[in-house]
């Protein structure tokens, strides 16, 4: 698994504006997935999960937050 992220959070000179910012990256090679059985619907005695192993997985995004507090 590898994983970035960078980001910064600041706000405006007055304090009435507060801000978070962060972009982000992971990769997984070989992932271990756990996925629903078919057949535990008709045979009770079958696991409801099976293990399985997926491709590669990359995710990557952006996320942002505000916060604007009134001026006195």
């Amino acid at each position: 698994l590898d994983s970035y992220e960078i980001g910064l959070k600041g706000q405006t000179a007055d304090g009435v504006l507060r801000y978070e910012l962060a972009a982000f990256y992971s990769e997984q090679a070989n992932r271990r997935v756990s996925v629903p059985n078919p057949d535990a619907a008709v045979n009770p005695g079958a696991p409801r999960t099976l293990l399985t192993f997926g491709d590669q997985l990359s995710v990557r995004g952006v996320e942002m937050a505000l916060a604007l507090r009134p001026a006195r």
